[in-house]
């Protein structure tokens, strides 16, 4: 235990640092991309989910599971079979994709498959290379290694994406083809190591691989319908309206976003936790154990996004372009929706203990329907705030499902939600009010009043919820 407690903050360095970084040079990006070149950024990115998918058929996390089931020679095999499996399907899905472009690009009409969707294509399949090397280091712990590869694939990527956008000024094709050389670069890299993993065995054995498929497939449809969730809106906007109001809303997104990069950085300590604990104690002690970090945890989500909030104002005018200053407008939105999602994702939790991760799935996909079904007759109407209120509505039914059901069928752990509902009032005015009043008064006025309204407001929280802290502390 104490090995996976240290590696924790050492994996959260490796994949939330590329997020944080993302988002300190989204001023860079706005000043040399119009909104409508960023909505093809944005689009082309969500749709690489989609490619990665494609190409892989999820076979690269069959080795998190399946790992433990072989001795050390038969997992040699099995890590070559599923590394031949990857490279063979991401290359005739790639062969494919070029085949039937026109196909394609019914996704996104407005945007040309040279050069978009072609970066977008060659940028998911050089990403095959990288997965069974940093799948194999999280399997075995190695997380020095894991973040090594993850901190230098982000500066070469990040290296080229500034090149081509700033030096070269090609907008959203130049962040793409920077992206695709940032990870072509180390495809030797990866190749080596993958080399050394297998130990020059390229055995393929189609038993493993038959297993490995039995394993992934059915995760397909739950990540399917999460990545619905998140394209479906911008492909209604991209078709109703223009690529502007794509990136507009893109930008909101990303500026909401912020919340599941906190919360992901939590979660991802929080959880093996939880596991650990729900499985090592009685159910009596568990549960009163794990409930009081739930409250704690939601009460953090909650405080994250009453920090955005505040200070959204303040970031689009200070940070951000005059043209992205309309993406103001959907922060509100998709925040609460994100406060949703993270109680979702919570709970999430509770399935997985339970071994009900087919439902979860379900649930996942009945929640992706709905919001197409919304996103059709909302979005030509009202177009981009039509699409933030379908998210929010989608994300608050995901959750309200997700908590009856577990409340039945899963290890469930009750704790008080009307003390964190009252505490949501309480900021949901001040944050209504405080956006009223930043466009009357100076900027850095605003953000000194603001900066003082949290110094208080942690004051009197930690007041209040200080013992609950302790209690929490103290496991």
């Amino acid at each position: 235990m104490n090995k996976v407690i240290k590696n924790i903050p050492i994996y959260s360095i490796g994949n939330i640092l590329p997020q944080i970084t993302s988002f300190i040079l989204l001023p860079i990006y706005t000043r040399y991309m119009s909104p409508d070149q960023y909505g093809i950024v944005t689009s082309m990115l969500l749709i690489q989910s989609i490619f990665v998918i494609i190409f892989t058929l999820c076979l690269d996390r069959s080795i998190y599971r399946l790992y433990w089931d072989y001795n050390e020679d038969q997992m040699v095999d099995f890590l070559s079979t599923i590394s031949i499996a990857l490279v063979a399907l991401g290359t005739l899905f790639l062969i494919l994709s070029f085949i039937f472009q026109n196909y394609v690009t019914l996704i996104f009409t407005k945007i040309d498959f040279h050069p978009y969707f072609t970066y977008a294509l060659l940028g998911s399949y050089v990403g095959l290379f990288s997965l069974i090397p940093m799948g194999y280091f999280m399997i075995r712990q190695e997380a020095g290694k894991y973040v090594i590869l993850s901190v230098l694939r982000l500066i070469t990527t990040i290296g080229f994406i500034l090149y081509f956008v700033i030096f070269s000024n090609e907008a959203a094709a130049g962040y793409l083809k920077g992206q695709l050389y940032g990870s072509a670069i180390l495809v030797p890299v990866f190749l080596f190591i993958l080399i050394k993993i297998v130990r020059w065995r390229f055995v393929f054995n189609h038993q493993m691989l038959k297993n490995g498929l039995m394993y992934s497939l059915p995760i397909i449809p739950g990540i399917v319908g999460a990545w619905v969730l998140d394209l479906s809106d911008r492909i209604f906007i991209e078709r109703f309206f223009s690529l502007t109001d794509v990136g507009l809303y893109s930008m909101g997104y990303k500026l909401s976003a912020v919340v599941g990069i906190i919360m992901g950085s939590i979660s991802m300590a929080y959880t093996p936790f939880f596991f650990e604990t729900a499985n090592t104690r009685s159910v009596k002690d568990s549960k009163n154990i794990l409930g009081k970090f739930n409250y704690i945890y939601m009460l953090l989500a909650i405080i994250t996004c009453f920090i955005i909030l505040l200070f959204s104002y303040e970031f689009v005018y200070l940070l951000l372009d005059k043209e992205y200053q309309g993406a103001l407008i959907f922060v509100p939105v998709i925040v609460t929706a994100y406060l949703f999602q993270q109680g979702g994702g919570l709970i999430g939790t509770y399935f997985k203990q339970s071994k009900k991760t087919k439902q979860e799935a379900i649930i996942t996909l009945f929640v992706a329907g709905l919001n197409v079904f919304l996103n059709f007759l909302i979005v030509p109407k009202y177009g981009a705030m039509g699409a933030a209120y379908t998210t929010l509505i989608s994300f608050a039914t995901g959750f309200g499902i997700s908590y009856l059901y577990s409340k039945k069928y899963c290890y469930f752990i009750p704790f008080k939600w009307g003390h964190l509902l009252i505490i949501v009032i309480i900021f949901a005015g001040i944050s209504y009010f405080s956006l009223q009043f930043s466009s009357y008064i100076d900027l850095y006025l605003s953000l000194l009043l603001k900066g003082l309204i949290v110094l208080v407001g942690g004051f009197i929280l930690y007041k209040v919820y200080n013992n609950k802290f302790r209690e929490v502390i103290q496991y």
